[in-house]
């Protein structure tokens, strides 16, 4: 069985993570943090018939939450906006998109 996910172009894969890869940080700030929570919101809405393009998780704070708009919801809320936060990505690895999102607090 062939990898189903080879159509994707290279081109595609870059414009889709750097939406996201725009935030990846060691240091930002709450305000920012919340940002990127909208725009993986704003994407997911986009692709909601393309699972591919969607950011499928939210690791916040030790926990995992699926991206459902009340868990976004509830992240935004969780997020302090004076505080320092490190966001980073997963990738998957047969497409090489970005399925998920690491939030810490620094």
């Amino acid at each position: 069985m062939g990898n189903i996910n080879s159509s994707i172009a290279e081109e595609e894969v870059n414009s889709f993570n750097t939406k996201f890869e725009n935030y990846e940080s060691t240091n930002l700030k709450g305000t920012t943090v919340k940002g990127l929570l909208s725009t993986i919101q704003q994407n997911n809405l986009i692709n909601e018939e393309n699972e591919d393009r969607q950011i499928k998780e939210i690791h916040f704070d030790g926990e995992e939450y699926e991206t459902t708009d009340q868990n976004i919801v509830f992240i935004k809320e969780a997020i302090e906006t004076e505080e320092s936060y490190r966001i980073e990505f997963e990738r998957d690895e047969n497409t090489g998109l970005i399925y998920r999102a690491v939030i810490n607090k620094k």
